[in-house]
């Protein structure tokens, strides 16, 4: 595999919900990866994203707000210690 992480964002949620790092370097990893990918397809039902783990979200992200081709506001987002998903909601 390229990546040997990965993020795992169901469609049907918003907020961080079901959202997950799955690793795939181990068996037991994609034992664990085949769990939750069919949790959170609904045992294969819904739509996901499985995107590729980007180590500098410890960093932070940056959102951009435009309208009619201008910024209009902007937001640096970062993620709690320890953790990899930036949920102001959960207090990102």
């Amino acid at each position: 595999l390229k990546h040997r992480k990965t993020v795992l964002k169901p469609l049907n949620e918003a907020e961080s919900r079901g959202v997950k790092l799955v690793k795939w370097d181990t068996s037991e990893d994609l034992t664990q990866a085949q769990g939750n990918i069919q949790e959170a397809t609904q045992n294969y039902r819904q739509l996901v994203i499985l995107q590729k783990f980007l180590p500098g979200i410890s960093k932070g992200e940056k959102r951009l707000w435009f309208l009619d081709g201008k910024l209009i506001a902007f937001m640096q987002k970062h993620p709690l210690p320890g953790d990899f998903k930036v949920d102001i909601d959960g207090g990102s």
